[in-house]
């Protein structure tokens, strides 16, 4: 797949298939920007890609019951034994302003505080894809390191 997502109506095409036009389009911009050929995607079977951003892995993955939606997932690290109503309680502080479009959460099935976005997809542009992608990783790059010394 190629092309510009500029010039297309991105509003009729599938989930899938504008995902992967937008991390395509993010491989590139990336490969030039750090002058090496950088590839991220296409999404897999289950609908999901990883794309590593400093010292943080995001996933996204796509849910394409209707309304689709695209969610990005970045663990930043497991939830303690002890200490959690501390540890709750400065992420609902840090998510009122610190985490812009994203928000901290934790995964049950994982037992992991991760930082997650979510967006429907229908009339998604490119500059949205790479913001929220952009905003999950810096954020949870930022804030890792300083929860785990905080919370262990």
């Amino acid at each position: 797949m190629s092309g510009n997502t500029d010039s297309i109506d991105t509003g009729r095409m599938g989930p899938r298939t504008l995902v992967d036009l937008f991390l395509e389009r993010f491989s590139r911009t990336v490969s030039k920007a750090v002058g090496q050929d950088l590839r991220f995607g296409p999404l897999d079977e289950q609908g999901s890609a990883v794309v590593s951003r400093g010292s943080v892995q995001v996933t996204m993955s796509i849910f394409e019951d209707e309304p689709a939606a695209l969610v990005f997932v970045c663990p930043v690290m497991p939830v303690p034994a002890s200490g959690r109503e501390s540890l709750y309680r400065r992420l609902l502080e840090l998510n009122f302003v610190s985490t812009a479009d994203a928000a901290f959460a934790v995964d049950a099935r994982s037992e992991k505080v991760c930082l997650r976005a979510m967006r429907p997809i229908a009339h998604l542009q490119y500059e949205e894809f790479e913001e929220l992608l952009d905003t999950v990783a810096t954020v949870a790059d930022e804030w890792d390191d300083r929860l785990r010394g905080e919370f262990g």
